[in-house]
């Protein structure tokens, strides 16, 4: 990947470290929660879908919108808040 890849870490109940990356559907899509919707941006009809990662990543730092990730040990996909995300480089 070209760009700073975005992380989060999650300690499970096993005290193993699942690390979640940013996930894109199967058309290549990135799902992001706009932060105006609230409690509700979680929902598929509130969400908005870019195709580069470089874009995503420019809402999430820029507007606090929440990305779609996975988690590489349970597989499980959320909506991670910008304020959780770590950017590695």
């Amino acid at each position: 990947m070209s760009v700073t890849t975005p992380h989060r870490v999650r300690r499970l109940a096993s005290g193993a470290l699942e690390h979640y990356f940013p996930d894109p559907d199967d058309q290549g899509m990135y799902e992001l929660g706009d932060p105006k919707k609230g409690a509700v941006k979680h929902h598929k009809v509130n969400s908005i879908f870019v195709g580069s990662i470089e874009m995503a990543l420019y809402l999430v730092r820029e507007y606090g919108f929440s990305i779609r990730m996975r988690g590489n040990i349970s597989g499980q996909r959320n909506l991670i808040s910008a304020d959780k995300i770590e950017f590695l480089r």
